[in-house]
């Protein structure tokens, strides 16, 4: 069968994308932009919106605008 695209992210994948969040956000300074959306970062990474909400939520353990207004 097809994979859920819905799926739960497992540890791995968490692991995975929460690294790959930050090494993004520290390289290239995207949380400066004052209208910083969710779904800009999403694709930057090339995932969808609801995935990088998981992985911000259970890999950080954290919210997107906590995560983002940190940064700053």
């Amino acid at each position: 069968p097809p994979p859920n695209d819905n799926a739960q992210l497992n540890l791995e994948e968490l692991t995975s994308l929460s690294s790959s969040l930050l090494k993004l956000l520290k390289e290239s300074p995207l949380y400066l932009t004052p209208q910083i959306r969710l779904a800009d970062i999403a694709s930057k990474m090339g995932i969808k919106s609801y995935k990088l909400s998981q992985v911000i939520n259970q890999g950080l353990n954290t919210n997107f605008y906590d995560l983002i207004n940190g940064m700053r």
